[in-house]
């Protein structure tokens, strides 16, 4: 979180769990832009 402008986020699709504010293991799948898309490995 150095340069808001440029530090990138990490997007994943929401699944049954509420998991916001939670550690999870995901796989990268994508780029776009400074910002990573990935799935979550359960």
């Amino acid at each position: 979180m150095d340069v808001p402008d440029v530090d990138g986020f990490i997007y994943m699709p929401m699944i049954e769990k509420a998991l916001e504010n939670q550690f999870v293991m995901c796989r990268i799948t994508g780029v776009q832009g400074y910002d990573l898309i990935g799935e979550i490995i359960e």
